[in-house]
């Protein structure tokens, strides 16, 4: 009994880690897999891609407002506006900081200056060659690649000459881009 239990149980043992290894070479094969398939689909996304263009500021007598022009650089057309984020974050120079975050409020008129709404308007959209199409919120575009949008922040506070401001903008897809400037009186 000895010597055949001793020589069953070697080979018992010898198939036991012939098939943990097995099992572990499979497994090691799927996670590469699975990774290789993982990196060509974070890869195949197309982001999108915008870039700051230009910039305006103006002080009313009630409100703030502030005009960034962003062009789509990317290959996607741009049209969720209800999800792009728009950041202000600004402190005058008695420390008061501020951050507002800015809700889409759809086309922006000049009619709209008198009572107008905190939030961001899209005023218009200019082609590669700066031709405008104005937005309107019963017949609105989309930001098509390679064409600029000009997007009005309304504020809803005065800012002071001086004061430190940031915007940032961000698409659903990615896109994202940040300004920096300071309040000058125009």
């Amino acid at each position: 009994m000895g010597v055949s239990t001793v020589m069953a149980s070697t080979i018992v043992f010898y198939l036991l880690l012939v098939a943990a290894g097995f099992i572990a070479g499979m497994a090691l094969a799927s996670l590469a897999e699975l990774a290789r398939a993982y990196s060509l689909s974070v890869n195949a996304l197309k982001l999108d891609s915008i870039e700051f263009r230009g910039l305006n500021y103006t002080y009313l007598l009630t409100y703030a407002e502030i005009r960034i022009n962003l062009t789509n650089e990317g290959p996607n057309t741009i049209y969720d506006y209800n999800h792009t984020d728009v950041i202000v974050e600004y402190v005058d120079p008695s420390g008061s900081f501020n951050v507002y975050v800015a809700p889409f409020k759809g086309g922006y008129t000049d009619a709209l200056a008198v009572g107008v709404t905190p939030g961001w308007y899209i005023y218009a959209f200019y082609d590669a060659v700066g031709q405008p199409t104005l937005y309107r919120n019963a017949n609105p575009q989309l930001w098509k690649p390679n064409s600029t949008m000009e997007m009005v922040i309304v504020l809803p506070s005065q800012v002071q000459a001086g004061t430190k401001v940031s915007v940032v903008v961000a698409t659903p897809r990615g896109g994202k881009e940040y300004v920096e400037f300071t309040w000058s009186p125009g």
